[in-house]
């Protein structure tokens, strides 16, 4: 046998396998698409990212949902100026699963100057908050009733909205 034959039966071989390794991921990639199930995962906010975690396979987003097989997945879910969210979520055998996220705004700093400078109580939703030497508090993100009390003066109270996210 030439040597000329003997380089083309080692091609071939590789070929073979190339082939071989080719019809494997094909079925396995067949298998999945055939076998996952359409989960819409809603976030708000809605540019939060996301990380989904298990299931031992790999995890597609085709138009804005999720291709998962049955199981549980553990998502990661994050945002600047809001708390990130673990959650585990079980996706069962419906073909198409919804799940909805919000996420919580982290508090906002509230900064109460007076003049003349005094130590002021101020009660919010009528909780009370300790007196601050440098006028700020961390107050939760939302609408509050708001009071400030001190001594030899008249109590302010008036309606907040606080951003929340950090900001002041």
């Amino acid at each position: 046998m030439s040597q000329h034959a003997f380089k083309n039966k080692g091609r071939i071989r590789v070929n073979n396998k190339i082939i071989a390794a080719f019809i494997v991921t094909l079925t396995y990639f067949l298998f999945y698409l055939f076998t996952a199930n359409a989960v819409l995962i809603q976030l708000q906010p809605m540019d939060a990212t996301i990380s989904v975690r298990g299931g031992g396979f790999p995890h597609f987003k085709i138009g804005g949902r999720y291709l998962l097989r049955k199981g549980n997945y553990r998502l990661n879910i994050s945002h600047p100026g809001h708390y990130s969210l673990f959650e585990t979520i079980e996706v069962n055998e419906d073909p198409s699963q919804n799940f909805v996220f919000d996420l919580k705004r982290l508090p906002g700093k509230l900064v109460i100057r007076t003049n003349p400078e005094s130590e002021i109580t101020l009660k919010v939703d009528d909780n009370v908050f300790d007196p601050s030497q440098n006028g700020e508090f961390i107050i939760s993100a939302g609408e509050h009733a708001l009071e400030i009390l001190t001594e030899r003066y008249f109590a302010v109270e008036q309606d907040i909205l606080i951003q929340g996210m950090e900001i002041q």
